[in-house]
């Protein structure tokens, strides 16, 4: 990949944060973040990465710094480039810093400035926020994002739930700012906050990060906090100064058993405070972080619905993506609004070696190959008869084509691979059973395993193009990413949607978890379960 474009990606990722605001980040969410922009640029090597935000550093494009033990930020050591050990310690332990100069803000301004001359027919993703929300909270660049700054606040003996919390922020930015315009900008005093002076410790945190807050996130595992003079605790003001304003509060408490060192006293007031709680809200509970991970995923999708004013579909009610030209992977429309058997079968044909598939039809019966696999193997005659008309339809579409008119083997067209770009979300797990759960706030779960054949994921539909009063081609969103649960004898009996399937991988061997919203029964023997995040 070439250095510019690394360095772009960067800038970009660095851009979404607020103007003169520094963006705390481990190296692991600066991939993620750039992933965004480019799909390459996320998949860069850690030592690509690092050359490039040098390189952007010494141009004076952007500004790099990392905190010590002591809160100070230092600012990165140009004299010390060369040095494997200082890049090694700056980049891959624990967070760093960057902030783009207004030299780097001119540069990217400028770049995609050349970028709309050159190219007229691409256009930009215009949100549907107002201009002044789009000055406070949201700034283009190549597309417009409304930046949610979400505080994660908690007392200190929760580090690792955390972590996990704005990784699972992070992961919702991965699945839904490219359609849905909206960014989550994970808030943590020990990399938000800085030295200051002049009123009482949590007063300042308050100015500093909390009011400038849109949703908060609370978790609490076996202590309440250290009192700030006006509340029990400084999470406790923090959810306060939250809930006086009138903004979004979702609180976390573990139900793991407390350690043996645990203080009594801190564990009575936070059960105190939490049976509080239960009169005027409702909580979720969680057994070990990655529950708590996977609570959070589940909900954060209803949170930004509700903060942003958007309908359940964001997609639809918070931006629509535009594109012009080959240069982007061209999601599925009402043109190439595919079967699951015949996205199964144009996946394979297109990471087969040769992008070719075999038909045969001889006293035997007939046969479909292509990328190690023989499709009608053990099918039953309905799926036989399934596969085959998949077969035939990716042909009348021109997707595949014969390499010569009396040949068995038929290629990928032209065609057929841009189709294919779009069902990069397309898996298949082989399993012979699932269990489907539904987590619930302040209740037990419920549970169900049921036998199945397979496992299928298959990509997200969206409505055929539209044209809007710019001109500008415009896409929502007609069914989200979804799973196919095949083999299933007949529709479950239990009256509760599911919110999460397990299930194990028989060729990797690994316990795979999704997390759902929804269900229906696909005669004649199919779950469908819309895919959360």
């Amino acid at each position: 990949m070439k250095a510019r474009d690394l360095e772009l990606a960067i800038l970009k990722a660095v851009a979404l944060v607020r103007n003169d605001d520094w963006l705390p980040c481990s190296f692991g969410d600066l991939r993620n973040r750039m992933r965004e922009f480019d799909a390459d640029a996320g998949n860069a090597s850690v030592t690509s990465i690092a050359e490039a935000a040098i390189s952007l550093n010494q141009v004076g494009h952007l500004l790099l710094g990392k905190r010590d033990d002591g809160g100070r930020r230092s600012a990165f050591d140009v004299q010390k480039q060369f040095d494997e050990a200082y890049i090694s310690n700056f980049f891959g332990r624990g967070s760093f810093e960057l902030k783009l100069t207004h030299q780097g803000r001119k540069h990217l301004e400028e770049n995609d400035s050349r970028a709309t001359a050159a190219k007229p027919d691409e256009l930009v993703v215009s949100s549907q926020k107002s201009a002044e929300t789009q000055k406070n909270i949201g700034r283009r660049i190549g597309r417009t994002a409304v930046v949610l700054n979400v505080l994660i606040a908690s007392p200190s003996d929760v580090a690792e739930e955390r972590d996990v919390v704005t990784s699972a922020i992070y992961a919702w930015n991965a699945a839904h700012h490219p359609t849905a315009g909206i960014m989550l900008n994970p808030v943590r005093w020990e990399t938000h906050s800085y030295p200051a002076s002049g009123d009482r410790p949590q007063a300042i945190i308050n100015k500093q990060i909390v009011e400038s807050g849109d949703i908060l996130i609370g978790i609490f595992g076996h202590k309440l906090g250290t009192p700030t003079g006006t509340a029990q605790s400084g999470t406790i003001e923090e959810i306060e100064e939250f809930r006086k304003a009138g903004k979004y509060v979702a609180l976390y408490f573990s139900t793991a058993d407390p350690p043996q060192s645990t203080d009594r006293a801190q564990l009575k007031a936070l059960e105190d405070y939490r049976r509080e709680r239960q009169m005027d809200m409702l909580y979720g509970t969680f057994g070990t972080p990655e529950e708590l991970r996977l609570l959070v995923a589940q909900h954060l999708h209803r949170i930004v619905v509700e903060v942003s004013g958007g309908g359940e579909d964001l997609t639809s009610e918070t931006s629509a993506t535009s594109h012009r030209g080959n240069g982007t992977p061209i999601p599925f429309s009402q043109s190439h609004d595919l079967s699951p058997k015949e996205i199964e079968l144009l996946w394979n044909a297109t990471k087969d070696a040769s992008g070719e598939m075999l038909y045969t039809r001889t006293f035997d019966g007939e046969s479909i190959r292509t990328n190690g696999r023989q499709f009608l193997e053990d099918a039953d005659v309905r799926t036989a008869a399934e596969w085959i008309t998949a077969f035939r339809n990716l042909q009348k579409r021109g997707l595949i084509e014969p390499l010569s008119p009396d040949s068995d083997f038929f290629r990928v067209t032209g065609e057929g691979h841009r189709a294919g770009d779009g069902v990069h979300g397309f898996a298949r797990w082989n399993t012979r059973s699932v269990v489907l759960r539904a987590r619930y706030m302040n209740a037990p779960n419920d549970e169900c395993t049921l036998s199945c054949k397979a496992i299928v994921a298959i990509p997200p539909y969206y409505f055929g193009d539209g044209v809007g009063a710019d001109g500008s081609i415009q896409r929502s969103l007609k069914e989200p990413r979804s799973i196919l649960i095949e083999g299933i004898d007949s529709k479950p009996g239990f009256d509760w949607e599911p919110t999460e399937v397990e299930f194990l991988d028989g060729e990797s061997g690994q316990a795979q978890r999704l997390l759902v919203r929804g269900m229906e029964f696909v005669s004649p023997a199919t779950l469908k379960l819309p895919i959360v995040g």
